[in-house]
């Protein structure tokens, strides 16, 4: 099946929540060297972030699933395989900031902590201002999801 993420949504997403949301993911998404396709505004795997969805993808070889996030729930269950190729850490960054800004979505994944730490370590560069002298493991204990840190 390939290395895959999971997540598991029970209801719509508030205006609020789809807010925060969009806005981390502008942050978490933008710079990316050049890893998230956005140059082609008419590829369906284009990086887009709109008031229904956020959608990105890797480029070329370097892509494989587009990930695909709405604020209105479509299934109870959603994924999206990476093949731990390149733009895979910034769909665990994202999948973290989703589980910060909701409870309404469960995050798994095929990986364990040490498949998330590229992700978590630029959702922490990106996402927070907490100074606090704290290690990588630290913040895994904090922000990576149970499901993936058991696994």
């Amino acid at each position: 099946m390939g290395y895959t993420h999971y997540w598991r949504p029970t209801r719509d997403l508030t205006e609020d929540e789809w807010d925060n949301i969009r806005q981390v993911a502008k942050t978490i998404l933008k710079d990316n060297h050049g890893i998230i396709l956005d140059n082609e505004p008419t590829d369906s795997q284009n990086l887009s972030i709109t008031y229904d969805s956020i959608l990105c993808n890797g480029i070329g070889d370097d892509g494989h699933e587009t990930f695909y996030l709405t604020r209105k729930m479509r299934n109870d269950f959603e994924f999206c395989k990476t093949a731990q190729k390149p733009y895979d850490k910034y769909i665990v960054a994202m999948l973290i900031a989703v589980a910060q800004i909701t409870d309404s979505i469960s995050v798994s994944s095929d990986g364990d902590q040490e498949d998330w730490l590229e992700g978590l370590q630029l959702y922490v560069e990106r996402c927070t201002s907490n100074h606090r002298i704290i290690t990588l493991n630290d913040y895994a204990k904090e922000l990576i999801p149970d499901s993936v840190r058991v696994a």
